[in-house]
């Protein structure tokens, strides 16, 4: 009896340390959770590509939600909506909610961030009833993948900051948003290999990343930071010395190929992600931030660099054609996320109340 007891005793105490162990886990990000901010790393509005967001209210109780397109060049929109209870709502680049992503007809690659904000457009609210997706869609492909949602925690919201610390133990014990995941891994079919059925696709894998730290005020300062990537190959073999700079957001292939989007922003050893050295049909890819210090981009563009390591979120994609630059995506996914960055934070600018005319 003292046995059986002691073995129940074992058994209560593992299932409380596991119950423990998941209650301390890091709150980060998730394509998969409902939340109060809704992440879409990829926007794309060229002559090839729209991209139309699919966003849902599942709360019994409306909420206005707050927008910001961001393009490459750090370009901002902004547009403030109302979602009824349980009301879904889709839109695009060029038609729907808001203003268009694209200025004048022209392209545009970039992000969508939108998250719950009160009725005054003023500050956020905690809302974790938001999920969304993107479908990148042309001609003969539609490729979709799910936005990153943060949950709001029991922390105080503040006007103008959202603070996506995920309950950093080091410094609070209440967190205001999720965290961005610490670093991204993917799986990834080589580039010149062929996939798909029958082996009916050229490999031309590229990706898109979305630095956690971003400010989208008016009076912003260009910030840039990089990624470093280490790749393993199907036999455990590691390849290291890929970076890529970028600013607020990049796309573009991963391999050294010559074009605007390999060129400029900076890359090194890209060609690690090639099958002439792979030489698997899989391999798989860690993206991490790094020391954006030797980054270096023209004067001319105002871009001061920023001296932090961001985390970031991630799409993995496969172009139809190295050649077409912006890519036209024929297959794609969410990249997925470990660990967490404490540390990133979305800025906006704050309205205010409109005051009515005093009395006589």
């Amino acid at each position: 009896m003292v046995k059986r007891l002691a073995q129940v005793s074992l058994a209560v105490f593992l299932v409380l340390a596991l119950a423990t162990m998941a209650t301390a886990a890091p709150n980060v990000a998730s394509t998969s959770n409902k939340g109060s901010l809704l992440v879409f790393p990829l926007v794309m509005a060229t002559d090839d590509v729209e991209t139309y967001f699919f966003i849902a209210n599942d709360d019994v109780k409306p909420i206005m939600v707050k927008c910001y397109w961001m393009d490459d060049n750090q370009d901002i929109e902004d547009f403030h909506f109302e979602l009824t209870m349980n009301q879904p709502v889709s839109f695009s680049t060029t038609d729907g909610i808001g203003p268009p992503f694209a200025r004048a007809g022209a392209e545009a690659l970039g992000s969508l961030v939108c998250w719950a904000q009160d009725d005054a457009d003023v500050a956020p609210r905690k809302h974790n009833h938001l999920y969304g997706t993107a479908m990148l869609s042309s001609a003969d492909f539609d490729v979709m993948y799910n936005a990153s949602a943060f949950r709001a925690g029991p922390g105080t919201l503040t006007a103008g900051l959202l603070q996506l610390n995920g309950g950093n133990p080091a410094v609070a014990t209440t967190w205001e948003y999720d965290s961005c995941p610490n670093y991204l891994v993917a799986n990834f079919v080589p580039r010149k290999r062929e996939f798909g059925y029958n082996g009916s696709k050229a490999s031309y894998p590229a990706m898109a990343l979305w630095p956690c730290n971003q400010d989208l005020k008016q009076d912003r300062v260009g910030t840039v930071a990089k990624a470093k990537i280490d790749i393993w190959n199907e036999y455990e073999v590691k390849y290291t010395g890929a970076y890529q700079c970028l600013k607020c957001f990049y796309e573009g292939y991963l391999y050294g190929a010559a074009g605007k989007k390999t060129v400029w922003p900076q890359s090194f050893g890209k060609e690690k992600f090639d099958i002439d050295i792979l030489y698997t049909d899989i391999a798989r890819m860690r993206v991490q931030a790094a020391n954006p210090a030797l980054c270096k981009y023209p004067s001319s563009k105002g871009i001061d660099v920023a001296p932090f390591t961001p985390g970031f979120l991630g799409v993995m994609l496969y172009g139809d054609d190295e050649d077409n630059d912006p890519i036209i995506p024929i297959a794609g996914h969410t990249m997925v996320g470990a660990g967490a960055y404490y540390f990133g934070w979305v800025k906006y600018d704050t309205g205010g109340a409109v005051e009515e005319a005093g009395g006589r």
